[in-house]
């Protein structure tokens, strides 16, 4: 539902970017309709990339930075990029971040307009700024913790001619091929289809004199492309984004191609708004959004098992129906430390269910103890148990700085950097809470910072 919700959302705002481009509206809605049925969100979706949703904000998100002319709409474009970081969408605001650069380097109007803009609202900008960051602490600060714990991923993707007519020209691929390295055609796949290059290319050739005056655009768009493909190996773009703190955590840079078919759609609609509007161009673009959408239904590999999610409560599971391709260990009950495949994170003590060494998810140190598990997340870890002396028992968890227990009062120690506890004799109930002490200080920010905006909302008017 929030993926369906968050569409309609990017399309009205897609519209609304290419409006704003005083693109003909006769193609808007086409053009627009081309972006937010991209298989590439197919594609991402259907490896469980759900968090990708706002993407289909990103335009709606330029729209705001290209347009600040105004106090309200710098509020508004503070307001979408604090959600991209609280709904974990990380990917979308360095994307964003790395555009607005981009931008500003190549388009002269689009930066003196920000430098005036700027300029005339000095106060008012750098308070916005701070409300904004201090509430997206909430999110921000721990993620910022967490980062140092990941490597960095220096890739150089190199591909092939045939990977790139299967990348932009075949309808019918699904997630299950590894197209480079450990990557699956997810990472990869951007339809585009004959229809609209075959429009991109006689628009292009047929309104020449206007390709000079988008010059900037088609340099942004064609930036995007090398850097998606990876095209010129260490030669690109983004090895120099690799280097750049926080940003260069968002890894996989074929995932820039969704920014290349953003700036693709938008040349072309620059291009047919210099054109009379013509029965076959729209025909064009109704037979690219039905091969789109066609694109969208095998982005599902359909031989694949409908597997369910699985996630323990109140000692039973409890399943959803999710659609996603994982190895069949990922689904065996009981086990829930799974092998993670992300390439940047480092290694670490905990044990996943298939190294020779794990015992579980709980392991008695000293002492018997018998024990049923009643929740386990990532922020609290709840169990009944009871044991006749008492003893320490080890938990296949990280020790970090943090963790209380908040039934019993019993001592959470650190063996050999996973978290254990110390528990008393008998029968009794244990919940461990991960509370870490910065917690009080960022709510007590993020509300000084929520308050600032309040009033920047009040003094805009």
């Amino acid at each position: 539902m929030s993926i369906i919700l968050i569409k309609l959302f990017g399309f009205w705002g897609t519209c609304k970017y290419f409006s704003f481009h005083k693109i003909n509206k006769a193609y808007t809605f086409l053009l627009s309709s081309l972006f937010v049925n991209s298989n590439w969100f197919a594609l991402h979706f259907s490896e469980g990339h759900v968090v990708f949703r706002t993407f289909f904000l990103i335009p709606l998100v330029f729209y705001y930075f290209e347009n600040l002319i105004s106090r309200k709409n710098l509020l508004i474009l503070g307001a979408l990029l604090l959600f991209l970081i609280l709904d974990g969408g990380f990917y979308p605001l360095i994307f964003s971040f790395v555009y607005f650069l981009i931008k500003i380097f190549l388009d002269k109007a689009n930066r003196d307009q920000l430098f005036y803009f700027v300029k005339q609202n000095f106060s008012f900008f750098f308070l916005s700024i701070a409300g904004f960051s201090l509430v997206s602490l909430v999110k921000i600060f721990p993620v910022i913790l967490n980062s140092e714990n990941l490597k960095d991923i220096q890739e150089t993707i190199n591909l092939n001619s045939e990977v790139y007519l299967e990348m932009f020209f075949n309808p019918f691929k699904n997630n299950e091929v590894i197209i480079f390295d450990y990557l699956r055609f997810h990472e990869f796949g951007s339809y585009i289809g004959f229809s609209l290059i075959f429009l991109f290319i006689f628009q292009s050739i047929k309104n020449y004199n206007q390709v000079k005056n988008l010059i900037h655009l088609l340099l942004i768009m064609i930036i995007f492309f090398w850097i998606g493909t990876g095209m010129f190996g260490n030669f690109n773009p983004y090895q120099i984004i690799s280097k750049i703190p926080i940003i260069k955590k968002a890894h996989v840079q074929s995932r820039y191609l969704i920014l290349f078919l953003l700036f693709f759609i938008l040349f072309l609609g620059k291009l047919l708004t210099h054109s009379k509007a013509s029965l076959i161009t729209l025909i064009l673009l109704l037979v690219a959004n039905v091969e789109f959408i066609i694109s969208n239904q095998f982005a599902f590999n359909p031989n694949m098992p409908n597997y369910d999610l699985q996630m323990i409560t109140r000692n039973k599971w409890t399943r959803t129906d999710f659609l996603v391709h994982k190895p069949s260990i990922y689904y065996t009950e009981g086990l829930i430390s799974k092998i993670c495949y992300e390439p940047a994170q480092t290694f670490t003590e905990t044990l996943h269910s298939q190294q020779p060494s794990y015992q579980g998810e709980f392991m008695s140190l000293k002492g018997q103890i018998f024990l049923s598990a009643v929740t386990l997340t990532p922020g609290e870890i709840n169990f009944n148990y009871s044991s006749p002396k008492g003893g320490d028992l080890v938990l296949n968890t990280h020790f970090l700085d943090g963790w209380i227990e908040t039934n019993l009062n019993a001592k959470t120690f650190e063996i050999n950097k996973l978290l254990a506890v110390k528990l008393p004799a008998g029968e009794g109930n244990v919940r461990l809470q991960f509370f870490p002490f910065y917690y009080n200080y960022i709510f007590f920010f993020a509300i000084v910072g929520l308050f600032l905006i309040i009033y920047l909302m009040r003094k805009k008017l």
